[in-house]
């Protein structure tokens, strides 16, 4: 049996997707337990990929506004940033799904070139190379409304951070979970989120199972 390293009980995996689904519900206490797990550096380089992936700021102003509060640490700030949910474009972005998995993931030189030289960022994780193609389309200069954050208390991990892109959920064969990054999982939560705001995906998430965490890091065989 492989040994795999256990940070508070669970994988590194778990922890960041659990910095992915903090940033979809605007969520801070989640984020800043993933902080203390896998450090402010990790957690940095997964807020921004989903600067492109779920933020989505509106140019390149904003853009380099959101990269500064996540190297300056204020996470509150970010987290009240309306996502591309709530402000009309997921429809867009879901439209160019084959293009930009088929072929603008591989061709975003234009874009990354133009990122680097009107903002702050220096590296963005190739994983998300199809959300930047997307963004450099469709997205105007504008100001982002917010929203208000998540005040859920930290209890647990929620059950949908346990997805295909965990070693927990693959060895469990929970590939796709409420907050899983598909597309057409992309599409339901801005149809809620157009009527409900991001409370009504919350409302759904609180009545799934919370794991515990136990705060200590340990190997363990699987």
């Amino acid at each position: 049996m492989a040994k795999v390293q256990l940070i508070n009980g669970y994988t590194e995996s778990v922890w960041k997707s659990l910095v992915v689904k903090s940033v979809r519900l605007g969520w801070l206490e989640g984020l800043e337990m993933a902080i203390k797990s896998i450090g402010a550096n990790n957690v940095n380089t997964l807020l921004i990929a989903q600067l492109f992936e779920d933020i989505f700021p509106l140019g390149y102003k904003e853009l380099d506004e959101c990269a500064k509060m996540i190297y300056d640490g204020k996470y509150s700030d970010l987290l009240k940033i309306q996502t591309h949910h709530g402000k009309g474009y997921t429809q867009r972005f879901c439209d160019y799904e084959d293009e930009a998995v088929s072929y603008g993931r591989f061709h975003v030189e234009e874009a990354l070139k133009e990122i680097r030289a009107k903002t702050r960022l220096y590296y963005i994780a190739p994983r998300v190379n199809n959300c930047i193609y997307t963004w450099h389309r469709i997205v105007v200069e504008g100001v982002s409304p917010k929203r208000e954050l998540w005040k859920q208390p930290f209890i647990g991990i929620p059950e949908c951070c346990f997805d295909c892109h965990t070693y927990e959920g693959k060895s469990e064969n929970n590939l796709v979970t409420t907050l899983s990054g598909q597309y057409y999982n992309h599409l339901k939560w801005s149809k809620i989120v157009q009527k409900e705001g991001w409370d009504g995906v919350r409302k759904i998430i609180i009545k799934e199972p919370f794991r515990e965490v136990h705060i200590k890091e340990q190997l363990a065989l699987f």
